[in-house]
């Protein structure tokens, strides 16, 4: 297991794939030559979808900011061009002969990648709409074909521009006061780099709007905001994913209540939070003294039902005083999982160690974070095990709360 607070950029198995590919296409560069327009064909179908794919892996894995769109379009214009060739030729070897066999095999050479590939990315998509945010293959290419088109649709959709050192604004009419908005955002971005004493290695791409249907999310260096000045929460939200993204290196995995809580706790203030978090815990421990019946009345309408059902079923199991939130939040079944309670609770608790400890050892934590290694980064991090740092979390929220009631 690697246990560095900051893993190395590549690993062995990345370098011997991108060195394989390299490979792949000097031979082909000196096999074209001797081939027929059938093997040339195959060749360039092979070539095309690998390219594709090694596209959208290799800007992941160097955490490129901006994927280029006009690579990927170029890329699937190679691979669809050589596609349909290698179909067409075999088609018309299969009808007409000699070795229909040999045309078989080229229709399905040409038919396979393009039916993988689709796969991947249709699992991707299914893994995004579950809330299930993980770095996987599949995940990865529908993440890295949305960003690098995306960032390509948001330069035709919004017309106006506000770029800085730091930001690149784009938005539509509907933004009222663009300057003040920008304004604004580049001191939430000063405010983040000051808390994490981490600069920018690029510029953030700020969308004030949707982009292909979608809005408020943040994937590489581009995040999808408001349409609307002011900002919002929610903009000051997906830009703190978008900086965070810049320190990540290929080997972090990060458990999604680490992710979205500090998106949380730098978009919102520290008492809401606290009251989120602790109305949260109430709700789950008097929940799990229902029977099923009471419990789907209560739960109807809830976002994220069976989550909650989930946890409650942990609570009635253990009991109050023995569960763990942190534990089973990044335990495998929430690991990834990108749903209700990790942001109320895990914005709280990002907060809690920003006051009581330092919003670098969050950072620390965060990048560190790999499933199963909860106690060995609590141990190292903070010298506590996760149930001591967990009782004087809600220790320090029930504090907050109780000091904002004696508040004139």
């Amino acid at each position: 297991m690697d246990t560095d607070d900051e893993p190395s950029t590549t690993s062995g198995w990345q370098v011997a794939g991108l060195s394989g590919m390299l490979g792949l296409i000097h031979w082909a560069a000196r096999k074209v030559g001797s081939l027929t327009w059938a093997g040339r064909a195959s060749l360039g179908t092979l070539l095309g979808w690998s390219l594709v794919v090694g596209l959208l892996y290799g800007q992941f894995w160097f955490r490129v900011l901006h994927p280029s769109g006009w690579a990927l379009i170029a890329a699937l214009l190679f691979a669809v061009i050589s596609t349909l060739g290698t179909v067409v030729l075999g088609l018309v070897r299969w009808v007409s002969g000699p070795n229909r066999r040999l045309g078989a095999g080229l229709v399905l050479l040409g038919l396979v990648p393009v039916v993988i590939l689709s796969g991947l990315i249709a699992q991707g998509i299914s893994q995004f709409r579950r809330g299930h945010i993980e770095a996987n293959v599949p995940f990865v290419l529908f993440a890295m074909t949305g960003v690098s088109l995306g960032e390509l649709w948001a330069d035709w959709a919004y017309p106006h521009r506000i770029e800085t050192e730091t930001l690149i604004m784009s938005y539509g009419d509907s933004v009222e006061d663009p300057e003040g908005d920008v304004k604004a955002m580049e001191e939430h971005i000063g405010r983040l780099h000051s808390r994490t004493h981490r600069g920018s290695r690029g510029k953030t791409r700020w969308v004030r709007g949707k982009v292909f249907g979608q809005q408020y999310l943040s994937v590489a260096g581009m995040a999808l905001g408001s349409d609307r000045s002011p900002l919002s929460a929610v903009d000051l939200h997906e830009i703190g994913h978008a900086i965070l993204y810049q320190v990540l290196t290929p080997d972090c995995d990060p458990a999604m209540v680490l992710a979205e809580g500090w998106a949380e706790a730098v978009s919102r203030d520290s008492l809401d939070l606290a009251r989120g978090a602790l109305s949260i815990r109430d709700r789950i421990n008097a929940c799990s003294l229902l029977d099923e019946a009471e419990w789907a009345a209560e739960a109807a309408g809830w976002d994220d039902a069976e989550g909650y059902r989930r946890l409650m079923l942990r609570v009635r199991e253990m009991g109050p005083e023995r569960f763990s939130y942190l534990r089973e939040l990044t335990s495998p079944d929430w690991y990834h999982r990108d749903r209700g309670v990790i942001y109320p609770i895990g914005g709280a608790f990002a907060s809690f160690v920003f006051r009581k400890h330092t919003p670098e050892q969050f950072v620390s934590l965060f990048l560190g974070s790999k499933p199963g290694n909860l106690d060995l980064m609590c141990g190292r991090i903070f010298q506590q095990t996760p149930e001591q740092l967990e009782a004087a979390f809600w220790m320090d929220l029930e504090y907050l709360i109780a000091v904002q009631a004696f508040e004139p």
